[in-house]
């Protein structure tokens, strides 16, 4: 067990199996780091702060819970993250900053209980989702892929700005693919446009909708 009153600074490999726990700061602050997780990360502010410009892989089977953000990627990072446990925030519990990226598989839980589950600044993410989300995903700036087949977020997913690939799954989804989506599509097989709301009535050029009963599309002009 560790026990910090302001969590551990590291770089290089991190293997937790019990407990990193921080009573006031982050849990972990980052620098290039590779971190595996089979046990609990808890933190008052961040669970995971990743500097500036820093690399981290993190591999979570375990429970990652905050007070504030579950994991934050500061500017110019990268964050690949391989999730098959539980991801708790009680505010956003994935965001970047300026330039920052994450590439995101979930089979697992992500959780936020009042905000976004997902929050991407200017760089270009990637979220793969085969498990449940719980919060909006909101991708914001450049161009973005989500990847829901196999998933489900409770909540809406945001394209916003750039051009963005928002794929669906075979549940309701609400995809809303902002000023200029690439591609908006749903399970194949199903006929395009059933159970269909279009927020805008003008969209794209090119633009390809399939989606499942129950799904709505939301396009800004």
């Amino acid at each position: 067990i560790i026990a910090e009153l302001e969590g551990i600074n590291a770089t290089g490999t991190i293997t937790n199996g019990g407990e990193i726990t921080s009573y006031s700061g982050s849990a972990c602050v980052l620098g290039a780091a590779t971190v595996k997780n089979s046990g609990s990360i808890t933190a008052q502010s961040y669970g995971l702060d990743v500097q500036a410009g820093a690399t981290v892989n993190l591999s979570n089977t375990g429970t990652i819970a905050s007070e504030d953000r579950a994991v934050y990627a500061r500017d110019g990072s990268t964050v690949t993250v391989n999730n098959s446990g539980a991801i708790n925030a009680a505010g956003i519990t994935f965001a970047t900053s300026a330039g920052a990226r994450i590439e995101l598989t979930n089979t697992g839980t992500i959780t936020s209980t009042t905000t976004l589950s997902f929050f991407g600044d200017t760089g270009i993410d990637k979220v793969t989702n085969k498990g449940i989300m719980r919060g909006d995903v909101r991708l914001s700036g450049n161009n973005d892929l989500y990847e829901g087949n196999g998933g489900r977020v409770i909540g809406k997913v945001e394209g916003q700005s750039g051009n963005d690939t928002l794929r669906g799954g075979t549940l309701a989804d609400k995809l809303d693919g902002g000023r200029h989506p690439v591609g908006i599509h749903g399970a194949a097989g199903h006929l395009a446009g059933r159970g269909l709301r279009l927020v805008d009535h003008r969209p794209p050029a090119g633009l390809q909708a399939i989606l499942v009963e129950g799904d709505v599309l939301a396009l800004q002009n």
